[in-house]
């Protein structure tokens, strides 16, 4: 709402974009064929930019001062089982654009040492199974059968949904 200052201020609660109603509660539905698999620790996904902040902690880099007590944490529960830090196949992607070699290095090495090359299915895959599970409930028919894919599988291959019958 304008005032005469000229500021806009907006209230949160009852702004709607395109004048509609408010948006209704949905129940979440999870893909039944998307099994967790055998990951029974807590899943950290880590954006790029906190992967490069720890691969800087670890070799020294000022740009990591503020990662170190993170990455000790990160160590501490990757080695006790508490969490695993899955990459996606965003994060082998943006790496191949890291051009000097070093810092590609340090990036991988911290990467192999708290993923242990762990990753989540390819996100077209996951799609389609939402998707399909949605339409499954929403249209009352029976699940899709298998196959199952894992929500956390192992390598690249996994990341981009070329492994198994995908």
């Amino acid at each position: 709402m304008d005032d005469s200052s000229g500021s806009s201020e907006v209230d949160s609660e009852s702004f709607r974009p395109f004048g509609g109603p408010p948006d209704e509660p949905v129940d979440l539905v999870w893909p039944t064929r998307l099994h967790r698999g055998s990951i029974q620790t807590s899943l950290v996904y880590l954006d790029l930019n906190h992967w490069i902040g720890l691969s800087d902690a670890v070799v020294g880099r000022s740009q990591g001062d503020n990662y170190r007590d993170a990455l000790a944490a990160s160590r501490e529960a990757r080695r006790s089982g508490r969490a695993t830090f899955p990459l996606s196949a965003t994060h082998y992607m943006e790496i191949a654009k890291i051009v000097d070699p070093s810092r590609r290095s340090n990036l991988a090495a911290i990467m192999e040492e708290l993923s242990g090359f762990a990753t989540l299915a390819s996100r077209p895959v996951v799609t389609r199974l939402e998707i399909e599970a949605v339409l499954d409930q929403e249209l009352g028919l029976a699940p899709s059968p298998p196959p199952v894919v894992d929500l956390v599988g192992w390598g690249v291959r996994h990341s981009v949904g070329t492994e198994g019958a995908w």
